[in-house]
């Protein structure tokens, strides 16, 4: 089995990622790919510190070792994070700054959610993607909703699942 890591980027204590996550999980259906649940804020990376730059693959710290050794095991990665002031969480950027050779050629997707469909969220996070020369899925997912609402997933967003089973398609293409 191929493994797909599902990076949750928002770390706040009244994040609606995680849920979002488990209904990603819920409705990712392949023979050929598993998914995996990869919480920043279990995570618990400090500010990126290393001496050297990523780019340099000279890494002395401890947390950026098994954080390299656990992107180079995967497949490829979804990353799904919010829209705050129109642009995307900084741990999440803060977990990506920490390496550099190990995103590139990672087939990769995003789901982006909040109000206004995260679209600028996800346009900022796709010129990172691009310069870490990521394999860029064409499948994507953008929800908008009321996030003054409580939010459950799977009747808020029963009409996205068609984009859920477009990413794993694409990830079973790419990953044969």
């Amino acid at each position: 089995m191929k493994k797909i890591g599902l990076i949750v980027g928002s770390t706040r204590s009244s994040r609606a990622g995680l849920k979002i996550a488990h209904w990603v999980m819920d409705n990712f259906h392949s023979d050929i790919l598993e998914v995996e649940l990869i919480d920043l804020k279990e995570l618990n990376l400090p500010q990126m510190n290393e001496k050297y730059i990523p780019a340099f693959n000279m890494y002395e710290l401890d947390e950026t070792k098994k954080w390299s050794a656990h992107i180079k095991s995967l497949d490829g990665v979804i990353f799904l994070f919010p829209q705050y002031n129109w642009g995307y969480p900084a741990p999440l950027k803060n977990a990506i700054d920490y390496l550099y050779s190990e995103w590139k050629n990672k087939p990769a997707a995003t789901i982006v959610y909040g109000m206004h469909n995260a679209y600028q969220a996800e346009l900022a996070f796709s010129l990172v993607m691009k310069g870490l020369e990521m394999d860029i899925l064409n499948s994507r997912l953008a929800m908008g909703y009321d996030i003054k609402s409580p939010l459950d997933p799977a009747e808020t967003f029963s009409d996205k699942v068609v984009y859920i089973e477009n990413i794993v398609k694409e990830f079973e293409q790419k990953l044969k």
